[in-house]
């Protein structure tokens, strides 16, 4: 229980960080929006609970794990994309710069 406790801790801050970093201007509307898709898949949860046995359950939580991972995957490879080209557009500045002053 202690390990799910510290991964689910983990994985929290990668959230807050990668919400943080990808929507700077609206921050508050990208954690309601997280919060709202949380609540989503607590209530389906909740809502299955009656009528799918335990191994559907766990089928479509893995299946969901998969694709949340991907979805992860992906928009991390999209920032560091931006971030590169931002650092990329900062050189071009600073090549620039250093050539008016010389």
């Amino acid at each position: 229980m202690v390990i799910f406790t510290d991964l689910q801790v983990l994985f929290f801050h990668l959230f807050v960080a990668l919400i943080c970093i990808t929507c700077p201007e609206a921050v508050d509307i990208a954690f309601a929006n997280y919060r709202m898709l949380q609540s989503l898949g607590l209530l389906i949860a909740f809502a299955s609970d009656g009528f799918m046995c335990v191994y559907s359950k766990l089928y479509f939580l893995i299946i969901m794990l998969v694709v949340s991972t991907m979805f992860y995957v992906l928009a991390e490879y999209r920032v560091r994309q931006i971030d590169n080209v931002v650092d990329d557009v900062f050189e071009e500045q600073t090549s620039i710069n250093r050539s008016r002053v010389n």
